[in-house]
């Protein structure tokens, strides 16, 4: 019996950090991919300008 707590217990800890380096992952390349949203047609526009005057 304890010995099948210890391996609950440990795939528990696995998942949780699994789920949480996905939520950081996911927080991470969402905030990226906003930036990149924002600050990359602002970018490209002004390039655009630049070369094409």
């Amino acid at each position: 019996m304890e010995k099948k707590t210890t391996i609950g217990s440990f795939f528990a800890g696995v998942l949780s950090t699994i789920v949480g380096i996905i939520s950081v992952g996911a927080f991470v390349g969402g905030a990226v991919w906003v930036a990149r949203k924002i600050a990359g047609p602002a970018k490209y526009v002004v390039v655009d300008e630049s070369t094409s005057k």
